[in-house]
């Protein structure tokens, strides 16, 4: 089995490359695959990772979040393409579980979001969904009104 895995780079020392690191030796001794974009090391351009990482993710059997992916637009948007894709999930923790629940309640429909830019809705919005409606989870301004 090949595993992908994601987690909080951003805003940790050494961009978390050692947890992702020793995870991804953790994961290899039990005969496992590892695509591990530690190994991608540090690029000019944040943008420039997510091509890389896709590409990552379509090679791969399953995706293992590492704790505090929840913090992390990025992880989120790894987890969410490889739910997508009909991916496996594999959480580091059953605590992290429960937070995939209370994002997803909040992610990722912007077909019902006509005037969807980068946060889902225009700047002004309430942030708060209609009756079956999502923000992305993305969403900046989402996401501060939560804290």
């Amino acid at each position: 089995m090949t595993v992908y895995v994601a987690g909080k780079m951003t805003g940790i020392e050494n961009y978390n490359f050692d947890k992702f690191n020793a995870k991804a030796a953790e994961l290899e001794a039990k005969g496992w695959r590892v695509l591990n974009p530690a190994q991608i090391g540090i690029l000019p351009e944040y943008e420039m990772y997510w091509p890389i990482n896709r590409a990552m993710l379509d090679g791969a059997d399953a995706i293992y979040m590492l704790d505090g992916w929840e913090d992390s637009p990025g992880a989120r948007k790894e987890l969410y393409y490889a739910i997508d894709r009909t991916l496996p999930v594999l959480f580091e923790s059953v605590a992290s579980v429960s937070r995939l629940v209370d994002h997803r309640q909040h992610s990722i429909s912007i077909s019902l979001l006509p005037d969807c830019n980068t946060c889902g809705r225009k700047k002004g919005c309430a942030h708060t969904p209609q009756l079956g409606q999502f923000v992305r989870i993305n969403c900046y301004l989402w996401e501060a009104d939560q804290k």
